[in-house]
């Protein structure tokens, strides 16, 4: 006969000895539904003391009680859990022993497994499933303004994708009622497109209400949010998602949501659709400000790639 103790707690002798052990408190703390478990090699079953009945009730094994008795025995809280392991036998030291010939994983479908199942010994390794980075997105390309007269982003086309993603965190303007823009690049270099090649429509709420707003066509470059602050605590919020930049068959669309607060004041939402009224592949996506001589004070932009 062998017997482990754990935070402070034994018991020992037989089955019955070991059932009539009343543990001490008997009702630890407040709140849990038991205090303490213990395992019955003899019986080969789990054994909970239901603070409730104050006696030992088997959760596991030969002899449980109900699936509803159990899930209330093991409502309890973690800091307040006490564990009591009996080993039954001749001999010190353990419980039994034994061996597997195959240990294998089970995984959900947005996961794949190789190297399962292992027989002796090995590595079982864990994927995520094709298509999953779909939802999670690869992270391409990002940078950070400081002064910037703009942010751009020539390494992240790649025809590995079709979707970008591009999340807009505290972007600031140096000067005060600056709209923050968007203009496409193409060929090496890249060639930055400031031509008539731009339409939106847009739509915008505010602390006062909400509104449609014209959009623009035939711009020379999208207008993502107008007017901005330049309050240091303030900057753009938001994303874009552009679509089919590597195609040159097709003219590029997308949408986008941002919010920001306004010189005005007013704390702004602004959103809708864009199109790039070009069907040449695109390389190249520039930030700016639309004050010519003014800059991107702070904040960062990554765009991440959807797999297909």
């Amino acid at each position: 006969m062998a017997d482990l103790t754990l935070n402070r707690y034994i018991a020992s002798g037989s089955t019955a000895a070991r059932l009539a052990f009343t543990p001490s408190p008997a009702t630890p703390g407040s709140g849990p539904a038991f205090g303490e478990v213990w395992w019955d090699t003899d019986l080969q079953a789990l054994f909970a003391w239901n603070v409730g009945t104050a006696a030992w009730v088997a959760v596991a094994g030969s002899g449980t009680v109900a699936a509803s008795a159990i899930a209330q025995i093991l409502r309890r809280q973690d800091d307040n859990t006490r564990v009591v392991m009996i080993n039954q036998g001749t001999s010190g030291g353990g419980g039994g022993s034994g061996t597997v010939t195959s240990v294998a994983v089970a995984v959900p479908s947005i996961l794949t497994v190789s190297g399962s199942p292992i027989t002796t010994s090995g590595t079982i390794t864990l994927a995520l499933a094709t298509g999953v980075g779909a939802v999670l997105g690869t992270l391409l390309e990002e940078h950070t303004a400081s002064a910037s007269s703009t942010l751009d982003f020539t390494s992240f086309v790649s025809s590995s994708y079709d979707s970008y993603y591009f999340d807009l965190i505290d972007v600031l303007p140096t000067t005060s009622a600056d709209n923050l823009l968007v203009r496409m690049g193409t060929g090496a270099g890249p060639t930055w497109d400031s031509g008539s090649n731009y339409t939106f429509a847009a739509w915008a709420f505010n602390d006062t209400g909400g509104s449609a707003l014209p959009g623009g066509t035939g711009s020379t470059s999208w207008n993502l949010i107008s007017s901005l602050a330049n309050t240091s605590t303030q900057g753009v919020c938001g994303f874009m998602m552009l679509k089919s930049l590597n195609s040159g068959a097709v003219q590029k669309k997308g949408n986008w949501k941002v919010a920001g607060l306004q010189s005005s004041g007013r704390l702004s939402e602004v959103g809708g659709a864009l199109l790039y009224l070009s069907s040449t592949a695109v390389t190249g996506v520039r930030f700016l400000p639309s004050t010519g001589a003014s800059t991107l004070a702070s904040g960062t932009i990554r765009v991440y790639g959807l797999s297909k």
